[in-house]
Formats: structure tokens, sequence, C-alpha cells
């Protein structure tokens, strides 16, 4: 009769472990978040001006807007934890992920494939690039 009341025991032990880590990895990802997020935001940046200069013509303009959100369109849903891009007919979304063991955030596409700062910036603006719109 006992067996019912330990399995119980266990799974709820189980649930609430999750709970704990669910916490932790959300703990991590709101105090880094906003780090990544930038890294992001810069490196376009650098790389839009970089292309004018090197070109000596406006081809890529970025600018930030108040809602968190940077051109080419790319927006970040904090509360979410997802960084979402359209440049013309192509579009993304990436998801911040919290690794705690290594205490870190990265961002993720739906493929679980973790990509670096660069190789998302390149991303984006190769979309940006070859669209036709």
């Amino acid at each position: 009769m006992g067996s019912w009341a330990e399995k119980t025991i266990k799974r709820l032990q189980r649930q609430e472990g999750a709970q704990e880590l669910a916490l932790e990895q959300n703990r991590l990802l709101r105090a880094q978040q906003p780090r990544v997020w930038e890294e992001l935001r810069s490196w376009l940046a650098l790389s839009c001006q970089e292309l004018n200069e090197k070109a000596g013509a406006r081809i890529l303009v970025f600018e930030v807007t108040p809602v968190g959100e940077a051109t080419p369109r790319v927006r970040h849903d904090e509360e979410a934890h997802r960084v979402r891009y359209e440049c013309g007919a192509g579009r993304a979304e990436l998801v911040f992920e919290a690794d705690l063991g290594t205490c870190s955030v990265s961002l993720r596409d739906e493929h679980h494939r973790h990509f670096s700062t660069e190789e998302i910036g390149c991303k984006v603006l190769n979309l940006l690039m070859d669209s036709p719109f």
C-alpha cells in the first residue's frame, strides 16, 4: 500500500526540483540577457558603419528605436526571452538560453543550435542584403 505514496512523494520532489531549476535559469536569463542583446546591437551598428565607410555610401543604416527594436528589424522581447528578426522575406526567432553549468546565456535557434553574436549578425545582414525588398 505504501508504494503509491512513495511514488507520489518522489514525483512531487522531482516537480519541486524542476521548478527550482527553472527559477535559477530565469534569474540567470534576467541578469545576462541585456548584455547579450547589447552585444548584438553593437555588432550590427559597427558592421553597418564599416560597410558604409568602405563603400563610400550609405548602404545600410543602423538605428535603435525606443521599444527595444533595431533597424534592420531586430526585436528584443525580454519577457519572452526572444530575439526576432525580419529582413525582407526572411525572418527567424532566436531564444536566449541559460546554461547553469557555465553561468552563461547564449542565443539558439529552433533547432537548438547555438550561435555567436557575430554569426547571428551575419545572418541578419546577409538576409537584408539578399532581399529584393
